[in-house]
């Protein structure tokens, strides 16, 4: 096959092709063409390593979030434990929203830049 057949057959644009040559997933013959049968196996390859390193990217940032939900769950309760009333309790009440939008808006932008580099 033709880099253009590759690029054709696999749904892969020239950029990412020379990206998948220069970093050896992807190898043309000596004839400067590529084996079908070479071409899928070394993107399906590819492709479960990928997979693999973003589960991995996932649990590494999933376990320190999961250890860390205890603590969340008892900080959005805190007026309710504290037993506030009032106005100490709309200003507690305020300034826990305002961190849990903060740090929602963050696990946004975060679970982006790892679905980005995938």
């Amino acid at each position: 096959m033709t880099r253009e057949g590759v690029c054709k057959a696999f749904g892969l644009s020239p950029e990412l092709l020379e990206a998948l040559e220069s970093s050896a997933v992807l190898r043309p013959g000596e004839d400067g063409a590529f084996e079908l049968s070479d071409v899928a196996a070394a993107l399906f390859s590819y492709g479960i390593q990928r997979a693999k390193a973003a589960d991995e990217k996932l649990a590494a940032v999933a376990a320190p979030l999961y250890d860390a939900l205890p603590a969340l769950e008892r900080l959005s309760t805190l007026p309710d434990h504290a037993a506030l009333e009032g106005e100490p309790r709309e200003r507690v009440t305020a300034e826990l929203s305002t961190f849990f939008n903060a740090f929602a808006g963050l696990m946004a932008r975060a679970t982006a830049a790892l679905q980005a580099k995938e």
